[in-house]
């Protein structure tokens, strides 16, 4: 365990630390520096007609470039500060994405699920094979828990997925070196009580 664990609160789970999401805010407002400059230099390019070349399609081509990049490179910068704000401020209860305890699930706001009220869940791993990676970061847990219910249960976060309702319990952000034996032992605790774990697979860009 790591010298930022003493802070969750002495949980063995998965309770959310600020400096979890500092990384990705980094990167995001960095994205933002990169992707107005880029934007600038497109605007300018465009509003002055340069460069200047013997035919008009690769003039195009040389103000699109930047000005395409630029704004792509925005989206991300924007998606990841905002992402990585959000999760920073979360203090307290809020913080909590999971606790398994003798009477059930606890997810965020320190929301019971009871065992008796899971059907199945399904693992979700997450990954990401473009060669251009703005956002990711390796160092990442990249999980995900689908947990399905057999009751409506009067919880936050609850969907009606295909007739039946289900609970998100996104676990992305956490340092993978910490948290990887503790999403195995999470499985292994629904495995124990006769939960049905199925796995899936995913992509995602951010």
């Amino acid at each position: 365990m790591s010298d930022s664990e003493p802070q969750a609160r002495g949980s063995k789970w998965f309770v959310s630390l600020p400096q979890y999401h500092r990384p990705r805010l980094r990167r995001g407002l960095h994205l933002l520096v990169i992707g107005m400059a880029l934007l600038g230099l497109g605007i300018y390019l465009v509003s002055n007609g340069l460069p200047e070349t013997s035919s008009r399609r690769p003039q195009l081509m040389a103000q699109a470039i930047p000005t395409l990049a630029g704004a792509f490179t925005l989206i991300f910068g924007v998606i990841g500060v905002v992402t990585a704000a959000v999760r920073i401020r979360r203090k307290g209860p809020p913080a909590t994405d999971l606790e398994l305890e003798q009477q059930g699930i606890k997810v965020r706001g320190d929301q019971l699920i009871p065992w008796g009220s899971v059907d199945s869940v399904i693992s979700v791993k997450y990954v990401n094979s473009a060669k251009i990676q703005l956002l990711w970061n390796h160092d990442d847990l990249h999980r995900a828990l689908l947990v399905i219910l057999n009751e409506d249960i009067d919880i936050p976060g609850q969907k009606i997925v295909d007739g039946k309702p289900r609970i998100t319990i996104d676990l992305l952000y956490y340092p993978a070196t910490d948290y990887s034996k503790r999403y195995e032992a999470a499985i292994e605790q629904f495995n124990k009580r006769n939960i049905s774990v199925t796995h899936q697979t995913k992509w995602k860009q951010t």
